[in-house]
């Protein structure tokens, strides 16, 4: 059975694609109020920004879930399917999803994912 963390998903957004979101969204309520100037405008804006922190905290919580669960298992999950390899041999094939692994270079690997790179292809 796979060992995929609480809360991640197959689809990550990264964090500084989320930041661009939020950042859009403020320059979009800032214009509305300065072009409608009425009570249309403060309600979109106030939308906006209530959009703003959703993307944020979305960002913020994916971000956390997965970090947190890769550093609790001490970087042993595999990258493809998350499965838990700390009883695992120190190299091989991961028994949930056949991708190639060796536990020395899964710090690095991961370290790299968390920043947002994508892993690399299984071989």
């Amino acid at each position: 059975m796979s060992a995929r963390p609480e809360n991640s998903s197959p689809f990550r957004l990264p964090f500084s694609t989320v930041l661009a979101a939020a950042a859009v969204l403020a320059l979009a309520s800032v214009v509305a109020i300065n072009l409608m100037g009425s009570w249309a405008g403060l309600v979109v804006a106030v939308v906006l920004i209530i959009l703003i922190h959703a993307a944020l905290l979305y960002a913020l919580r994916a971000s956390h879930s997965t970090t947190g669960q890769v550093r609790d298992h001490n970087f042993e999950l595999c990258p493809t399917c998350y499965y838990d390899l700390r009883r695992s041999a120190p190299a091989g094939p991961c028994p949930e999803c056949g991708r190639d692994y060796d536990k020395s270079a899964l710090p690095a690997l991961w370290t790299r994912i968390l920043q947002g790179d994508p892993p690399p292809p299984a071989a």
